[in-house]
């Protein structure tokens, strides 16, 4: 195991359980700070409390990963934002489309890439040259569930 994939997974464990930690302490504080009263009430406290713990839970699970779309993604599917790259078309029209080669090199599944989004054009590289390019469209590969995985 690599030493991002140990840390990816110590926080996956570690946020549930620190969060469950807190909600526990801020639920059943107000039960042990109660003065003991005889009959069911005690129970009643208890049994309110696990139903606040669950419904933070569900809360808390609700909420993870809300802000990057990737993270619910399998890694086939997660293109690298790097090989994104601003093409200058002719009359000065730019287009942003995934470099094949940039996928190729940095893409671990980029033989399975649908050939429908794959189109081949004319663009200008850095030195002012027209050259041939293969690139995959962003809206298409969208379509066929791929998403765009930035960096954390």
């Amino acid at each position: 195991m690599t030493h991002a994939m140990t840390r990816t997974f110590s926080l996956a464990i570690m946020r549930p359980l620190i969060a469950l930690s807190l909600a526990a302490s801020i639920v059943l504080s107000p039960v042990s700070a109660t003065p003991a009263q005889a009959g069911n009430n005690n129970a009643d406290n208890f049994i309110a409390a696990l139903v606040a713990l669950g419904l933070i839970g569900i809360i808390i699970e609700n909420n993870n990963g809300r802000g990057d779309p990737a993270r619910h993604v399998s890694r086939s599917k997660r293109l690298p934002a790097s090989c994104l790259k601003e093409y200058d078309l002719r009359h000065g029209r730019d287009k942003t489309l995934f470099s094949e080669r940039c996928l190729r090199r940095n893409f671990r599944f980029f033989h399975s890439l649908p050939d429908q989004c794959a189109e081949k054009i004319r663009a200008r590289t850095n030195h002012g040259r027209m050259r041939n390019h293969k690139v995959y469209r962003p809206r298409c590969l969208s379509r066929k569930g791929y998403v765009v995985a930035h960096r954390r």
